[in-house]
């Protein structure tokens, strides 16, 4: 909760700082924060992250949703990495075969679509597949929506 504090207080500060701007613009990315904490390492539930959310639509941010089909994570996550140290130590955590491994992260993303769903951000989620000028297009038109 410190380290979402800090983050989510530093961006209400930047906001802060360029109001009085002709344009007034600050861009910062980031890749995961409140949602993936509720997931991995799963130590905060929604409740407790709600109101960093609510704080970051205050000040204008979005939120993102790249989502990818059960066969994409399959083939990015688990068959690249066959007979790595990801694999073979790491993600054992996550089921004793790979399609017990698979299955978790199919479920990962489920649960970080519904806690997306609950979001009081701008939101878009784009599908992470197929042709890849679409989704940079799509991303980009959202990112520049005021």
């Amino acid at each position: 909760m410190r380290h979402l504090e800090r983050i989510v207080s530093g961006i209400e500060w930047l906001h802060a700082g360029v109001q009085g701007n002709k344009k007034p613009w600050c861009f910062v990315v980031l890749d995961t924060l409140h949602l993936t904490h509720c997931v991995r390492p799963g130590v905060v539930r929604w409740f407790e992250v709600e109101s960093f959310d609510r704080r970051l639509a205050a000040v204008g941010c979005k939120l993102l949703f790249l989502r990818a089909s059960t066969c994409a994570i399959e083939e990015r996550g688990i068959a690249p990495r066959r007979n790595e140290q990801f694999l073979l130590q790491y993600a054992g955590k996550f089921g004793q075969s790979e399609e017990e491994i698979h299955a978790y992260f199919v479920r990962e993303q489920e649960t970080l679509s519904e806690l997306f769903s609950r979001s009081a951000m701008r939101k878009v989620i784009v599908e992470d597949e197929g042709a890849l000028q679409p989704q940079v297009d799509k991303i980009y038109e959202f990112w520049m929506e005021s």
